[in-house]
């Protein structure tokens, strides 16, 4: 047969792995845009800020008023939590840091004034003094959002790569070889990845929107226990990461039945793509109907079952203005009902080309 060249704006994703990575694995380097880098180590730089540590290659150096957080490696014997749950960078705080310390290998958060970093250790501002702590003894950072944060200053790159270990970054794909590729980052500089750490290129997000991004229109939700739970993002009800059967997610929408949340569809876009299941923190119960509205037609309806496999939709929502996730009871109206929409994103329909 012929071979064929695809051009790279025209393709979803390229996928090297699993449907599903596995969970996190620090350190982390987490930047303002939701972005982060899996790491070999941190290292303290000559100007106060930190050096990003991979694999056979060093980063330049990056301030610590242009991150939004790191999760340190590892102390020495081990004492360091290899994860860091409570680090969710949709909880920095505005104005002050956070700093998550070990104390007798129990996690302790302190509200803080970071200053700078080396090699005698994170130096911050509590209580009116300046202070230094071992950087072995610390957990993690989030910084606080500064003025005018969540405004974009430049475009944002329309390529992304995401990691094996978790974590992706937005740049561009300058090449490849038979070992890896290179990718440029805005911040980071030009980094080698080897194909072994990557799980999934997206060479076009122009053609790509995750629901997580998208204006939500409605949020109708029926209480229980006369208490109404809210969604989740990213993230488990419990605040972990999202797990359907074992495997591990790191986008998408958690939520208890009976609810229906309605998002605008922007134009251009019609294709609905998500994997679908009962989310692990459940406790291994509960069954729940899925359904997927395009506009008031419905398009999608299922009853799954905790226990049942990831299930894949590819739904075309035609010309509809909105569309809606919903979740509702199932036959016993159980407790551990935690529905999860995984990797929700929306796509514009392929170009068709005319002619033979």
């Amino acid at each position: 047969g012929k071979t064929r060249a695809l051009p790279l704006d025209s393709l979803e994703e390229i996928s090297f792995g699993d449907l599903s990575p596995a969970p996190p694995r620090g350190p982390f380097l987490f930047l303002p845009g939701g972005e982060s880098l899996p790491l070999f180590r941190i290292l303290p730089g000559r100007k106060g800020g930190l050096v990003p540590l991979l694999p056979g290659k060093r980063l330049r150096e990056i301030p610590l008023d242009k991150i939004a957080g790191f999760q340190w490696p590892r102390s020495p014997g081990g004492r360091l939590p290899s994860t860091l749950p409570e680090l969710d960078l949709s909880k920095r705080p505005e104005g002050r840091d956070l700093l998550f310390l070990v104390k007798e290998r129990e996690i302790m958060k302190v509200a803080v004034t970071l200053l700078s970093l080396d090699r005698k250790g994170l130096h911050f501002q509590f209580g009116g003094k300046e202070r230094t702590v071992s950087i072995w003894k610390v957990a993690g950072v989030l910084l606080g959002k500064p003025p005018g944060a969540g405004k974009p200053s430049a475009p944002v790159p329309s390529q992304s790569v995401e990691f094996v270990r978790g974590g992706r970054l937005l740049g561009r794909i300058l090449r490849g070889d038979a070992r890896g590729l290179t990718f440029a980052h805005p911040l980071l500089g030009e980094i080698p990845i080897p194909w072994k750490a990557v799980l999934r290129l997206r060479p076009s997000l122009d053609h790509v929107k995750e629901v997580e991004t998208l204006e939500v229109l409605s949020d109708r939700a029926v209480p229980a226990f006369d208490r109404t739970w809210p969604y989740s993002m990213d993230r488990n009800l419990e605040g972990g990461p999202i797990r359907i059967g074992g495997k591990y997610f790191e986008k998408g929408l958690v939520f208890l039945p009976k609810r229906t949340l309605t998002f605008r569809v922007p134009a251009g876009f019609r294709i609905f793509k998500a994997v679908l299941g009962i989310e692990d923190g459940g406790g291994g119960e509960g069954a729940a109907v899925f359904r997927v509205r395009a506009g008031d037609e419905k398009v999608f309806e299922k009853l799954i079952r905790a226990g049942d496999p990831p299930l894949e939709v590819n739904l075309d929502l035609g010309k509809a203005p909105k569309f809606s996730l919903e979740a509702d009871f199932g036959p016993a109206l159980d407790l551990g009902d935690h529905c999860a929409f995984a990797r929700a994103r929306l796509l514009r329909p392929p170009v068709r080309k005319e002619g033979p």
